[in-house]
């Protein structure tokens, strides 16, 4: 019997529109009283939309759309990342999902292209975004319920894959062997069938391993939204693949703008001598996409900050950088770490603590120095370069 898909109706749709800021266990009992609603249905649908609300602004905030499962929110790309990786796609007539999940990358993607083919093995999913991608106008995706693997299509302008980093019993994976699609056996056929190959990876991953693996890497996309690296976005060209992959770390602003970026490739960050000194002036953490990209020399050059240490990855100007990609901090004080006091630097036993490349953890520090998470000052316990441990007192500029 094949699945039937009833989207809300108008007093559905309303009920879930009016109470998108109510707390859903306390609806949950409200619903369970009306008979002439499906309590389970719009609790789904109004828990689902929470979690999309700062993630996908734009699908959040169009009633006429039917949200899947909250599982399916949460393993979405958010709408900003989402529309970098649509930067990343050479226009073209044909463009092939091989992962389609609920749209949203595949949605933005899509304005590149005269015609798109989604798989999703999903049928119920399946069924819900053919319905939404309706709703939203891209009448030229076509949704298919299989899995990718089935792909039918003999030539494509461009391929996207999000391979599924869940093993059998639901338990994150990282590796491309680990994942489904698997794209190291997939990746031959299409590299005989399409130009262009955009592989979404975890954060997590590789780098390296993943250009050696993928062998037709351009480009390698690090990608960081508000506090944190999203994605790892693999860009590969298929007819002339580059010798040295050029990595871009980018942090992007909510519209999916890049507001800072660092690019370079491997040689580059090699062929740079390394230097270290004192901190002094003013402290920089890199954001977290920087941090994984790993271009540490290319970004102290780039910026003219000198590293504190090798495996701090912590920075020191004496006069301000404010367009670094990261935090930034104003040196109070550089005290050594074993004669420690609070109450020499800080008007109450309260501070925000980070320890980078240091022997010991947050808990037993904080225990020892007595001090509270929270307040106006950063501390940073680290090691620099002589080896010496210190704390670096500041304060966030």
């Amino acid at each position: 019997m094949p699945l039937e898909f009833k989207p809300l109706t108008d007093p559905e749709r309303e009920f879930v529109m009016l109470n998108l800021q109510e707390d859903t266990a306390k609806l949950a009992l409200k619903l369970h009283r009306k008979k002439d609603f499906d309590g389970q249905k719009l609790i789904s649908q109004i828990a689902a939309r929470q979690k999309a609300k700062g993630k996908l602004p734009d699908w959040y905030a169009n009633p006429e759309l039917f949200f899947p499962p909250p599982v399916s929110v949460e393993q979405a790309s958010s709408q900003a990342t989402a529309i970098y990786k649509a930067s990343l796609a050479n226009p073209g007539r044909q463009l092939v999902d091989l992962t389609l999940g609920m749209g949203v990358d595949t949605f933005y993607l899509s304005k590149k292209f005269q015609y798109v083919s989604g798989y999703e093995q999903n049928p119920e999913l399946a069924l819900i975004t053919a319905y939404n991608l309706r709703v939203l106008g891209a009448d030229h995706i076509s949704v298919i319920s299989e899995k990718g693997e089935s792909a039918v299509e003999e030539n494509a302008d461009c391929v996207f894959v999000d391979p599924s980093r869940r093993d059998e019993r639901k338990r994150k994976t990282v590796a491309f062997e680990d994942s489904s699609p698997n794209m190291l056996e997939i990746l031959p056929a299409w590299v005989r069938r399409s130009p262009q190959i955009i592989v979404k990876a975890s954060p997590i991953i590789d780098i390296d391993l993943a250009v050696k693996q993928l062998k037709y890497v351009s480009e390698v996309h690090v990608v960081g939204y508000q506090k944190e690296c999203k994605e790892v976005v693999f860009v590969l060209n298929t007819a002339k693949p580059a010798e040295r992959p050029v990595i871009h770390a980018v942090v992007l602003d909510s519209d999916g703008s890049v507001q800072k970026q660092l690019s370079f490739t491997r040689m580059q960050e090699t062929a740079i001598a390394p230097g270290y000194g004192d901190p002094s002036g003013y402290l920089y953490e890199p954001h977290p996409a920087l941090m994984k990209a790993g271009g540490f020399r290319v970004m102290g050059r780039q910026f003219d900050m000198t590293e504190i240490a090798p495996n701090s990855h912590l920075y020191s100007s004496p006069v301000i950088r404010t367009d670094f990609p990261g935090r930034l901090f104003a040196i109070k004080g550089v005290v050594n770490a074993s004669g420690f006091s609070w109450e020499k630097w800080l008007t109450e036993p309260k501070a925000n603590l980070t320890l980078r490349n240091f022997p010991a953890e947050p808990h037993d520090l904080r225990k020892k120095w007595r001090l509270k998470e929270g307040g106006h000052d950063y501390l940073f316990a680290t090691t620099l370069s002589s080896g010496r441990k210190v704390v670096i007192i500041t304060e966030r500029v």
